[in-house]
């Protein structure tokens, strides 16, 4: 069952097993990690007593107290020894927490008893444990649920507006095994804040998932870093590659020399007809004597000789 708690106001937890008793919360005053959670007269103007229940999803609400900020939320822990807390089985308590040192237990399911009050239990501690007032103004997780325990029964006040955007988001603590047990978050609650002392549900739109897993400013800021670094390195890589390829076309080997005379082939004459091409070998003229010796080649006529017989 969900209820419809407003995300901007601020709600009185009460008591009824101590009528005009409240849930206080504390400041973070242990080194600003916890605080003290307990019970003490109603106060409607103490910080302490003021709650945001913010919705994680339809049935599991993170709670937290204008004394203990908006980074302070509703959790439990291992109590002490020597207290009367460590009397009760599992001495496990409620506390005050930076969501930076929580856990499951930062997410509460608040259900009905059926009678007009509700009881609060946690997904750390299951839903086999929930939230008790003690004698004493303490608080403790008590197993002791059958039959129905009268400090386990609270009801609600709204008180006034928060009007606070540090309190318009939640952080929670940085690991993922909440999803194994938390049902997932819903898309929409806008929940309307009454003055009766239980809150009646009424139809609306519930709070969007970036209000419910927001990142958170550093986050936000890491991721934008790392996009920025990103493109620089992009942009420096570009520029090498053309700074590098303008050098190559300025440096690059200039036009092929070819040799004229080892390319020349042999064509054929347009007529068909060939002819051979010169050689480039010359060749000596044959040897001759070193004097010349000349010949006569005409001589005076001479008579014949004739016929000595005649």
């Amino acid at each position: 069952m969900s209820l419809n708690f407003d995300t901007n106001a601020w709600y009185q937890v009460n008591v009824t097993k101590f009528p005009g008793s409240s849930l206080l919360g504390t400041s973070l005053f242990q080194d600003g990690k916890t605080g003290a959670v307990f019970y003490q007269n109603t106060n409607t103007s103490a910080k302490g007593q003021s709650w945001q229940f913010y919705p994680y999803n339809s049935s599991v609400y993170l709670l937290r107290c204008k004394d203990g900020g908006p980074n302070g939320y509703l959790a439990a822990a291992a109590g002490k020894t020597d207290t009367d807390q460590s009397d009760v089985t599992g001495n496990t308590v409620p506390i005050l927490a930076n969501y930076n040192v929580t856990d499951d237990s930062m997410f509460w399911t608040v259900a009905p008893w059926g009678d007009g009050t509700y009881y609060f239990s946690n997904l750390a501690n299951g839903s086999e444990w929930r939230l008790s007032v003690m004698d004493n103004k303490l608080m403790v997780m008590d197993s002791n649920t059958l039959p129905a325990q009268s400090g386990e029964h609270y009801t609600f006040t709204s008180l006034s507006t928060i009007g606070d955007s540090r309190y318009s988001t939640v952080n929670t603590y940085p690991t993922t095994s909440r999803t194994e047990n938390a049902v997932a978050p819903t898309t929409t609650s806008t929940i309307t804040a009454t003055g009766d002392s239980t809150p009646s549900p009424s139809a609306g739109s519930s709070p969007s998932e970036s209000s419910s897993g927001g990142l958170s400013t550093g986050a936000a800021a890491g991721i934008g870093v790392g996009v920025g670094l990103a493109v620089a390195i992009l942009v420096a890589f570009l520029a090498i590659f053309f700074i590098r390829r303008r050098k190559n076309a300025r440096t690059g080997p200039g036009p092929e020399q070819t040799n004229p005379v080892g390319d020349a082939k042999y064509q054929p004459a347009a007529n068909g007809r060939f002819h051979e091409m010169g050689t480039t070998n010359t060749f000596p003229e044959m040897p001759t004597s070193a004097r010349s010796q000349p010949h006569e080649v005409w001589t005076p006529p001479m008579e014949l000789q004739g016929d000595s017989r005649r």
